[in-house]
């Protein structure tokens, strides 16, 4: 069941890369790169006994380290989110904030690909049998890229792929802890 949900996106995730890619266009950033989107997905569990599948709702804010422009960079990103969760009572919500860090590599003026780690206290309301509602916290791992359709707008779609680890910090029992799998597609803007 898993292994078709995936399969469709990657495919486009490949074709984004194909046509957009190979149609570079020299574009001048004039400073240090700085981004700000909305993004939507859903997680998939990986290790509950119950569902828990995260729809997210958040919006996305990078920015560079540094001053010059560069075709490799490091850069600091926040989400603030809101997010309904399927699980199984009719419905659960989780909310808080990530921070971390985000390593970009331009592979076209046009394409970036990136990877990023980071974490940020959440809170659940989900009562599951492994692990306690209440304060969390959202640790992330991801790679995912940056498309630019248009070399004369600003503006991007961003595809990522996100391992996301839920747990407490045995602040709370029980606290085994939810493993996700997320697949997230945003729209944004490079400032």
């Amino acid at each position: 069941m898993f292994a078709p949900m995936i399969c469709k996106p990657l495919v486009l995730l490949s074709a984004a890369l194909f046509l957009f890619g190979t149609q570079a266009h020299t574009q001048q950033t004039g400073g240090r790169f700085r981004s700000a989107a909305l993004f939507t997905g859903i997680g998939f569990e990986l290790n509950q006994p119950d569902r828990y599948s995260p729809v997210y709702l958040a919006a996305d804010l990078s920015w560079q380290f540094g001053r010059t422009p560069r075709k490799d960079f490091l850069a600091f990103y926040l989400e603030p989110q809101f997010n309904p969760v399927l699980t199984t009572r009719p419905l659960d919500i989780e909310f808080g904030c990530n921070i971390g860090l985000r390593y970009y590599q331009r592979l076209t003026p046009r394409l970036l690909l990136y990877e990023m780690i980071g974490s940020g206290p959440h809170y659940i309301t989900a009562e599951l049998p492994s692990q306690a509602n209440g304060f969390i916290f959202s640790d992330n791992a991801a790679i995912g890229i940056y498309v630019q359709p248009k070399p004369d707008k600003p503006f991007f779609w961003n595809f990522q792929v996100r391992f996301r680890h839920l747990s407490n910090a045995s602040l709370k029992r029980p606290n085994s802890g939810v493993d996700n799998i997320n697949l997230i597609l945003g729209l944004g803007k490079i400032r």
